[in-house]
């Protein structure tokens, strides 16, 4: 009982223990010693650690220890080289087919990397979202798109997709009303007269397109054209002669009326003055 409780036979007298490196009797200091010294207690535990696993190489089936825990397969480097060359060597035979697609964007023949592929190129790829963006949006507007008339030209034209709101049937009306409209307004900035955003067609609207001085009808169709009924904004009086760029002080004339009247001053009211 008491060599297992202490690990190691006890002598006759329970003051004295067999040491279990060199068999040497000692004194018991404590119950759990083993040892007689220091020395045997370190020889013991470096003779246990001395024990150590033994593996086989797979390279030149040597028995070998290993100087690391994580290097078990190879005795040494040469082997781990030697093998690492031989399955180097194994080359595998793969056979694959390669698919080649016509580009739903492009048209253009091109090896696709799956089944499902369908565009050849990045370019591509942003072509198509945006055509599909496109259609989509087309396909949800809800705004009308019935032919409307151009509010410079008067050409009948049906607006197209990302110009759902144009009032001008191109960029070039546009920029001329733009121009036309900039321009009066900064001929009476310079002479310090009163300047409001005067759109000519609302003028001619407002007298119906109808002369104000010889009454003759001014059509729509003709404005901006050489004929002398074509519709012209006419400032009642001048710009040059201190008027105001403003609705109360423009008129519809037709192109012979406002060439002979000029830059004048007018001499009979207008026939806006008694309709309104």
């Amino acid at each position: 009982m008491l060599d297992e409780l202490f690990g190691g036979p006890v002598a006759a007298n329970d003051n004295f223990r067999t040491c279990e490196r060199c068999a040497a009797q000692f004194t018991v200091t404590k119950p759990n010693r083993r040892f007689c010294s220091e020395t045997c207690r370190a020889s013991a535990a470096h003779d246990r650690y001395e024990i150590k696993r033994s593996y086989e190489c797979e390279q030149c089936s040597a028995t070998f220890v290993p100087k690391r825990s994580d290097r078990t397969r190879f005795c040494c480097r040469r082997c781990a080289f030697d093998n690492f060359s031989d399955r180097a060597a194994i080359v595998v035979p793969v056979s694959f087919t390669v698919l080649r697609k016509l580009c739903e964007c492009c048209g253009v023949r091109f090896e696709a990397k799956a089944h499902s592929s369908r565009l050849c190129s990045d370019a591509c790829i942003r072509a198509d979202a945006r055509e599909r963006a496109r259609a989509a949006s087309i396909a949800n507007d809800n705004v009308d798109r019935v032919p409307r008339p151009c509010a410079e030209c008067a050409k009948v034209f049906s607006p197209v997709y990302g110009e759902k709101r144009s009032v001008y049937c191109s960029t070039a009306c546009a920029k001329r009303n733009v121009r036309r409209l900039a321009r009066k307004k900064e001929r009476a900035r310079l002479r310090t007269q009163a300047i409001e955003n005067v759109n000519p067609i609302k003028v001619f609207e407002r007298d119906k397109w109808k002369c104000q001085s010889c009454g003759v009808m001014t059509p729509r169709k003709l404005r901006g054209t050489y004929d002398d009924r074509a519709p012209e904004l006419d400032h009642i009086m001048p710009l040059s002669l201190g008027g105001a760029h403003s609705y109360m002080n423009t008129q519809c004339l037709c192109r012979k009326c406002n060439a002979a009247k000029s830059d004048t001053a007018p001499t009979q009211p207008s026939l806006f003055a008694f309709s309104a």
